[in-house]
């Protein structure tokens, strides 16, 4: 038996050690070869479809912003923010013209989200060197595009335009491959569904005192919160505190990671609700991305969304607690 124990114990490492290389290998082909990768297999695609329709006009994606082979254009375009002097340097030589998307103003004004107050300052210093050597800046709400404004971030004349984002059209919803996550309570009741990063902005704290409110009404759901955790600026601490503090809701929030698509399916096609909370954003996926899988949501207009919601559904006009449980 002990042999056997052993030996089995052994089995379990080599399968232990087979899975993580498999995702370290994961892990490395996303970063080297992230042409290969679905999503921007799709990109390409639906780039080519337009630029085809354009006389005179070819279009490559490049995906490395360190490869120096890559051809001399005419126009290049960063679709996000540039994150350091070599991408901006980079840019500037392989493209006579360069177009930039300037997504939001979060970390401009959130030191916290740093390690230090000299590389937030450096990052406010690279976006402002970005957006006056630029030829070209896009915005993807015309928020985004007041707030740099009033921040003195653009140049006189520099030409810009807002091009609003969406969610994916061909999105088989119905027919889409779900997994439930683990960790979620193998239970029927109902739950709500935050998604998102863990940033303090995002504001996922909000949602535990909704929650705590709604059970004091008699509601039996309960939370869940699914989303990558940043190593800075993140609210983990204070999402423990506010569950810890009311031992009648800390069994009954459920916090997970980053989701597949397949797990992210799954949640949607049970959720009762998804919570948008967040107190600001350039322009925000969430609430589209819910509707299009037919869950109802509870969303704030902070940034951007008071700019892009429809005016006639129900929001969280302020964070007052009774006044969401009672929309919710």
């Amino acid at each position: 038996d002990e042999a056997q124990t052993s030996i089995d114990a052994v089995r379990n490492i080599d399968a232990l050690h087979l899975e993580r290389c498999t995702l370290d290998r994961r892990e490395f082909d996303a970063r080297v070869r992230p042409e290969e990768r679905p999503e921007i297999a799709r990109h390409v695609k639906e780039l080519a479809a337009i630029i085809d329709g354009l006389p005179n006009v070819h279009c490559s994606l490049v995906t490395r912003l360190d490869d120096d082979r890559t051809p001399l254009c005419d126009i290049i375009y960063r679709p996000y923010q540039v994150n350091s002097l070599d991408q901006l340097r980079w840019l500037r030589r392989r493209g006579r013209r360069l177009i930039v998307n300037q997504l939001d103003l979060i970390s401009w004004s959130n030191p916290s989200y740093f390690p230090s107050d000299h590389a937030w300052l450096g990052q406010r210093d690279l976006t402002r060197l970005t957006l006056t050597t630029a030829d070209g800046v896009g915005f993807i709400s015309d928020f985004v595009r007041r707030e740099v404004a009033a921040e003195g971030l653009l140049p006189t004349g520099t030409p810009q335009r807002v091009v609003y984002c969406g969610t994916t059209s061909t999105l088989d919803v119905a027919g889409a491959d779900t997994a439930r996550p683990t960790g979620i309570p193998d239970e029927d009741r109902p739950f709500l569904f935050v998604l998102g990063a863990s940033y303090h902005h995002k504001n996922r704290v909000f949602a535990i005192r909704l929650l705590t409110a709604l059970r004091s009404r008699g509601w039996d759901g309960f939370l869940v919160m699914a989303g990558p955790t940043p190593p800075r600026g993140n609210s983990m601490g204070d999402e423990t505190l506010a569950s810890l503090l009311d031992a009648s809701i800390s069994d009954h929030v459920v916090t997970l990671g980053d989701l597949s698509e397949s797990q992210k399916a799954w949640i949607y096609s049970e959720a009762a609700l998804s919570v948008y909370p967040t107190c600001s954003e350039g322009f925000g996926l969430v609430p589209f991305e819910s509707a299009r899988h037919r869950v109802p949501v509870l969303s704030s207009r902070q940034g951007s969304l008071d700019e892009i919601l429809p005016v006639d559904i129900l929001t969280l006009d302020t964070f007052d607690i009774a006044d969401a449980a009672t929309k919710a």
